[in-house]
């Protein structure tokens, strides 16, 4: 798997440094194109990829998983061939239309790596809450008496979790952070109220997608975990562990997205020192909650960890840059009146789908509690918000 999973390591830097350089010019465009396209090349071939080798070549887990691998390399050359192509159209454009001046090669350097240590050593937050998972999951339940395999089974399960639970992370984290140099314009040209402007759009763009989405994976943890990961794999265990995993994603958002905010403001040293103290959390409880509460005790851990992180970082964004969600405050609880609505009525058509329909209409049945979902949220926010977009409207 390292080996087939290496290949990738010829593209993705190239690709992220492309990225920031688009992100560096104030264009946003090209690198959230390019993010999109790259995983979703990566899904599709991972799908596609272990369905051939098991089904159609007849190849081993083993090799389907290689196959599977080997999307991570796919999705990279998707993305970084859609960043070539728009900076091909755009190069004349860019070098043509500013100042190029000749900077000395060590100067630059220095300052590259001065600002590039502080967001490696941030953005290694999220592998290390996982890896703090992983080394410790065994250990800890075989240390309360259950078996190796079953340690092992709580392990991987978890593990699969994370990932479904990271992809609504990931694209809430993107849009919204497509706020962030926006936000730093305003901090350099000390327009605080450009500052809390742009602060509250990224919130409110956050929650609005993030919190029906957890939400949402919560009402629905066993048949989505069924649905994507096979009834074989430990579907009742899976979908509890979702069920309560599922909202840790609000909290990694908000502590992804506010770490990104910080950073924008040049709080590097401040974040850093926040981030040990949630992993330090994290760790310490990864050992104590477990003997008493079992496998639900890891996701707790987690919990509490990234609620470190979320408080601390919104003390400092209130403390040093006065940044507060009040202005925001009634949008805020017109996306929770919503979520309500929503959780509603998925409950009520989850149970009646339950009642009425066999088993083998489980896709159909997701899906159509998703479409309801969706449309619930999307409807209720429309109305509770229809008045003050007339008086906006209204008043030119």
């Amino acid at each position: 798997m390292i080996r087939v999973v290496s290949f990738a390591l010829l593209i993705v830097p190239p690709m992220s440094f492309l990225r920031g350089f688009f992100q560096g010019l104030q264009s946003m465009g090209p690198s959230a194109i390019s993010t999109v396209l790259e995983q979703l090349a990566r899904v599709l071939f991972i799908v596609a990829g272990a369905y051939f080798s098991l089904h159609v070549l007849g190849l081993s887990v083993a090799d389907a998983v290689g196959v599977a691998v080997f999307g991570a390399f796919i999705g990279s050359v998707a993305g970084m061939g859609v960043l070539l192509r728009i900076f091909n159209r755009r190069k004349k454009l860019i070098f043509n239309g500013g100042d190029n001046q000749s900077v000395p090669a060590l100067p630059l350097m220095k300052e590259v790596y001065a600002y590039a240590i502080p967001y490696i050593a941030i953005s290694l937050g999220l592998p290390l809450y996982q890896l703090i998972d992983t080394y410790t999951i065994n250990a800890v339940l075989m240390g309360t008496g259950l078996g190796q395999g079953e340690a092992e089974n709580v392990n991987s399960v978890v593990r699969l979790v994370q990932t479904l639970v990271l992809i609504p992370v990931s694209i809430t984290v993107g849009l919204s952070a497509s706020l962030i140099p926006s936000m730093t314009r305003s901090f350099v040209e000390k327009d605080q109220a450009g500052m809390q402007k742009l602060f509250n759009q990224s919130i409110l763009m956050l929650s609005a997608v993030i919190l029906p989405a957890a939400i949402g994976m919560l009402l629905l943890g066993e048949p989505l975990y069924i649905l994507l990961y096979g009834k074989e794999n430990l579907p009742v265990l899976g979908g509890a562990i979702l069920g309560l995993y599922a909202p840790a994603a609000i909290l990694i958002a908000m502590s992804s997205l506010t770490t990104s905010m910080l950073q924008a403001v040049n709080q590097h040293k401040r974040v850093i020192l926040g981030l040990a103290a949630a992993l330090s959390v994290k760790l310490a409880l990864n050992f104590w909650l477990p003997p008493f509460l079992q496998e639900d005790g890891f996701i707790i851990a987690t919990y509490a960890g990234y609620s470190v992180s979320v408080i601390y970082n919104f003390w400092l964004l209130k403390k040093h840059f006065s940044l507060n969600l009040f202005g925001i405050r009634l949008r805020l609880a017109s996306v929770l009146t919503a979520v309500v609505c929503m959780a509603a009525g998925i409950s009520v058509l989850k149970k009646g789908l339950a009642l009425h329909r066999p088993e083998n209409y489980l896709v159909m049945d997701v899906a159509t509690m998703v479409m309801l979902g969706m449309l619930i949220f999307a409807f209720t926010i429309a109305v509770i918000n229809y008045p003050r977009y007339k008086r906006v409207r209204s008043s030119g």
